[in-house]
């Protein structure tokens, strides 16, 4: 036995060792990223062994002596061969195939860090988020967890394929930071309620994230009628959402609204009763129907709270009807938020994309005129559309999360 054992080096420093002897198989499963490869030499082999491999781009092993002392090297996805040899001499003692593949890694049980807010827990790949969805996605026998007084932290950007996410993050009663990164989740179908998270509970706070989702409604239940809400970012909000970034399309088939009783739609969310504040949402609607609506570029159904500072520079398109708009606003749908309180406050919108329509759109499709659909209260709405940016006075505005300096304002986490 020339070779004795080969020790891998997750990059979060986790351990797995592979027994083996010459002329033997070795699978290695690696996910995206490297492992660091240690090969130690048998204890009855007193010369330094040298390892060479066909592919030299690939890995690179030499220096490795009886006592496992040698030099670390970094092994990526692909299939090589490494040979043993004496220090001297030409015969090949030992010859080792190690096959890399990848395959998906073990389900995740739990995150790196501890919830804390100085050692918040770790999303930095997909399969993160698959555990946050998986953990608070309700199922009979099993405690859901709401994570609530909870920190997690994006570590990376996170790109999903197409159809590959489903459903949402259920019930999200913690602190998520996305500290400046992005998540793209690509297009999802849904035959119920949509959005990335479910419920933003009353101590969630959403933060530094930037959200792309192009959502589109499609058949599958003929017979449910609920009424079905959906949004980019989440389908309901009672806690905060803040310095985030919206973008994405959310399409409602014809067929919706002749099933459902409400068909709430909103850019960031459909049903809000928390804070958002210092947004910047760019989503495209489209409503392919007639029907009973709650509709905004923002949000759908403002039951309370307040959202400021905040910008659209998205665009919705309604099937005509034979009369207004019903239910469906620039900014909001409803809103029925308490008489006296201003819950829209320094939030703008871009006039000129929101009417900037094809000659053929304007023959299939109305755009809403006011900024609310529906209202139950004469709180004014300090809300308003622009055509120039450079003429708006943004001084109360954190000068600190803003760029105005370019053709629309931007958060300058994200650039």
């Amino acid at each position: 036995v020339i070779l004795s054992s080969c020790n891998l080096f997750k990059p979060n420093g986790n351990i797995k060792k592979l027994w083996f002897s010459g002329g033997e198989n070795i699978t290695m499963y690696l996910t995206d990223g490297y492992w660091t490869l240690q090969v130690i030499a048998d204890k009855e082999i007193k010369k330094e062994i040298y390892f060479t491999v066909e592919d030299e781009s690939v890995l690179k092993l030499r220096g490795v002596d009886r006592h496992g002392l040698g030099e670390f090297t970094t092994i990526g996805l692909g299939t090589t061969k490494v040979y043993a040899s004496p220090y001297r001499g030409s015969s090949i003692v030992a010859e080792i195939e190690v096959t890399v593949e990848v395959e998906p890694p073990p389900p995740h049980t739990q995150f790196y860090g501890s919830g804390t807010e100085d050692d918040p827990y770790q999303i930095n790949e997909k399969y993160d988020l698959l555990l946050l969805k998986d953990k608070t996605t309700p199922r009979y026998g099993v405690e859901q967890e709401y994570y609530t007084n909870k920190y997690f932290e994006l570590r990376s950007n996170i790109t999903f394929e197409d159809y590959e996410w489903e459903g949402y993050i259920a019930r999200f009663d913690g602190v998520f930071d996305g500290n400046g990164y992005s998540i793209k989740v690509g297009k999802v179908e849904r035959d119920m309620s949509s959005g990335f998270f479910g419920k933003i509970d009353i101590n969630g706070e959403i933060k530094n994230l930037s959200v792309d989702i192009d959502v589109e409604t499609v058949l599958r239940n003929e017979s449910w009628t609920a009424n079905d809400d959906y949004a980019v970012l989440a389908i309901s909000n009672y806690g905060k959402i803040q310095n985030c970034i919206i973008t994405g399309s959310i399409v409602v088939q014809d067929y919706v609204f002749k099933q459902k009783r409400y068909v709430m739609v909103g850019g960031i969310t459909p049903w809000n009763e928390g804070i958002i504040s210092n947004c910047l949402v760019d989503v495209e609607i489209t409503l392919n129907g007639n029907g009973s609506m709650m509709v905004g570029g923002l949000v759908g159904n403002l039951r309370g709270g307040k959202v400021e500072n905040s910008v659209f520079i998205g665009s919705i398109k309604c099937e005509k009807q034979p009369d207004d708009l019903y239910g469906v606003g620039i900014l909001i749908g409803w809103d029925q938020s308490s008489l006296g309180n201003i819950h829209l406050d320094n939030v703008y919108y871009d006039f000129i994309k929101v009417d900037n329509r094809t000659e053929s759109e304007k023959e299939l499709y109305d755009i809403p005129n006011e900024i609310c659909g529906i209202r139950y209260t004469d709180t004014p709405l300090n809300a308003f559309g622009v055509s120039d940016w450079s003429t708006v006075d943004f001084f109360s505005w954190d000068q600190e999360l803003w760029d105005f300096s370019g053709e629309v304002p931007k958060l300058k986490l994200f650039q």
